[in-house]
């Protein structure tokens, strides 16, 4: 049996479609309704398109292709979390549980129910970016305190292996690009402060020169949107007061202060758009735990050496333990520091502060992209995926110096001190997978509709119904060309070509109501407008998810059931083959199609951008390879 990963804006692709694909940029998607433009997403769905086709063309078809990325890019986020602790230098056990929780959060689980696959892609490399750049970052600050060893080599090298990291990162999801932009320029100069630097001024000048070859990076491979996009910069969506006014902002702010404090989602568990939730109590245990790290990093705030260890003498006998070693000191401050940033900025333009996101908002170029606030949910998970881990390990640390020490005590004399030594890494590691598995069985219970089947999306894979088969069947051998009109909205496996458009009724119908588009069916313009738009077949979708038909929140038949009924009544009529998939005929229609000069010239300098973008990858590997050198660490 077929299941396919297909909910929400998940994509899905039926064999004729792949057979469609182009090797080139599609600026416009004739596909779509009267022609839609691709330009806004264009960074992500031409480099998605061509690797979808290149599978197809190595014989995959979409269902083994789907498994290979959506599982692929969960494998990412837990290895790229993972990699992270280990940098930090973080146990094994301590990385892998920042992995786990990284990876299985609220914000993680929701978009991937979503079925957000450039957010949840970019969400899941952006560990794997965060250790290229802290760690040249960190390098070339701290550990290189003479930089003659250092050579402009060096400097060029790294630069590009960063710069082709953060391609592939915008490529995936440019506004993750731009947070893990912000959070390199946020350690750097908090290492500028908390950190004394001997030759400052030419180590920032470094910074400064390889953040400048990165960007052209990035900018050279990224022609192929770049160049067809400085054409129609008027005309984007993004000069619409619709996206750019700050009353989207205030809508769109979802999440409280409690809820982004908790790292818990506003949609979570049913990832129903404009639900919010209210606070679980239970979440709350999260920011205790992690915020309570800076409990446990004075011990080693002066130390200058990378490490080393506390002797404790009692009754002649001397006992030794590790300190946190600095690295990982300052780590910890950091990412403290930036959970509270990711917190105060998740919740957007709510109360506290709520005023700072809306100026943000109205007066920093590009902060637009951020229209949506729950984005900033990155740097909260990211963070609390670290400290909590470390956390846990104090905790485990602490207690077992206490039982250590009073093991010394001469009225201990069953044990001794001896015994002491002995068990000395023995306890602190058997209280630390104590503390790590009651943690888990308390982060089982945060997230436990994962586990009670609660969850909906691409938690609950879906089979293409037998009549959307047919129907997709009966619109390829369907040589006329003419539009679909599904109504009110179109269902996952709906399918769409050059030939046949898809067109939606809450776009044909500027986003009517329920109520609102029975009443524009009862009217005489309701035949005249699907005439003059070129539509054929009028399809009420069976709502496999159960997600369009809805009334409070709660799936209603009796809606979809008076849809098809006015649509009865209209003089449509009904095809009698197709029962659980309402499709209505209207014969007598008009096609047309209209192509601009402007598509042309833009699709023509995007394949001159897809040679430029090759050819720079191509030269940015063959540096890379000519000069290899192991990164990360």
């Amino acid at each position: 049996m077929n299941w396919f990963f297909s909910s929400g804006d998940g994509p899905f692709f039926y064999p004729e479609q792949i057979k469609s694909l182009s090797w080139w940029p599609k600026i416009m998607d004739f596909g779509r309704g009267f022609g839609e433009s691709r330009l806004p997403i264009l960074w992500l769905e031409y480099p998605f398109q061509v690797i979808v086709k290149a599978l197809s063309f190595a014989g995959l078809s979409w269902f083994v292709i789907e498994k290979l990325i959506w599982l692929g890019a969960w494998a990412v986020c837990f290895t790229g979390a993972y990699r992270l602790g280990r940098f930090l230098r973080l146990p094994r056990l301590i990385s892998t549980l920042t992995a786990v929780i990284y990876a299985t959060n609220t914000y993680a689980l929701m978009i991937f129910g979503g079925g957000l696959i450039g957010l949840f892609l970019g969400y899941s490399l952006f560990p794997f970016v965060l250790v290229s750049l802290f760690g040249y970052i960190y390098k070339t600050l701290v550990e290189n305190d003479t930089l003659d060893e250092y050579t402009f080599k060096d400097t060029i090298r790294d630069s590009l292996y960063n710069g082709l990291l953060m391609s592939v990162l915008c490529m995936l999801d440019i506004r993750i690009a731009v947070l893990t932009l912000g959070v390199g320029i946020f350690y750097t100069g908090f290492l500028l402060v908390t950190l004394r630097n001997t030759r400052a001024v030419r180590k920032i000048f470094r910074l400064i020169t390889s953040a400048g070859v990165s960007m052209l990076v990035i900018l050279c491979t990224h022609v192929y949107w770049i160049l067809p996009s400085l054409q129609s910069l008027s005309k984007s969506f993004l000069a619409d007061p619709v996206y750019t006014g700050s009353g989207m902002v205030s809508f769109l702010s979802f999440a409280d202060f409690s809820h982004a404090l908790s790292l818990l989602h506003p949609n979570w568990p049913e990832n129903l758009f404009g639900k919010v939730y209210f606070l679980q109590p239970e979440f709350l245990v999260v920011p205790i735990l992690a915020f309570s790290s800076l409990l446990f990093v004075d011990i080693s705030k002066h130390r200058k050496d990378s490490g080393g260890s506390i002797k404790y003498q009692v009754s002649s006998i001397e006992y030794e333990t590790k300190y946190v070693i600095p690295k990982t000191t300052y780590f910890v401050q950091f990412f403290a520091l930036l959970a509270l940033v990711g917190v105060l900025l998740a919740k957007g333009a709510r109360e506290p502060f709520g005023g700072i996101y809306v100026w943000l908002f109205d007066h920093v170029l590009g902060f637009v992209m951020f229209r949506d606030p729950t984005k900033f949910y990155v740097l909260s998970a990211i963070s609390y995926a670290l400290l909590i881990p470390f956390t846990l390990q104090q905790i485990a640390s602490a207690i077992s110096i206490r039982y250590q020490v009073s093991l010394l005590r001469p009225q201990k004399r069953n044990f001794g001190g001896q015994a002491s030594i002995k068990y000395k890494k023995i306890i602190p590691n058997t209280l630390y997978v104590i503390l790590t598995t009651l943690f888990i069985v308390y982060w089982c219970f945060t997230i436990r509709p994962l586990f009670l089947g609660d969850l909906s999306g691409n938690f609950k894979p879906q089979t293409i119904p037998f009549e959307y088969e047919k129907l997709k069947d009966m619109l390829v051998a369907d040589t006329n060309p003419s539009r679909t009109l599904w109504i009110p909205q179109q269902d996952i496996f709906a399918y769409l070509s050059k030939q046949h458009p898809l067109l939606s009724g809450t776009t044909l119908f500027q986003n009517a109501s329920q109520s609102g588009l029975v009443n524009r069916i009862r009217t005489p313009a309701f035949l005249r407008d699907i005439s003059v738009s070129g539509v054929r077949y009028i399809i009420v979708p069976i709502d496999i998810e159960k997600r369009i038909f809805l009334s409070d929140y709660r799936y209603d038949p009796g809606i979809r059931e008076q849809l098809i009924q006015v649509l009865a009544e209209s003089g449509l009529r009904r095809l009698p083959e197709f029962t659980d998939t309402a499709v209505f005929e209207n014969p007598a229609f008009t096609f047309t199609r209209d192509v601009s000069l402007s598509v042309a010239k833009q699709e023509s300098l995007s394949r001159i951008g897809v040679l430029l973008s090759l050819t720079s990858w191509l030269f940015c590997l063959t540096i890379l390879i000519c000069t290899k050198r192991k990164y990360g660490r």
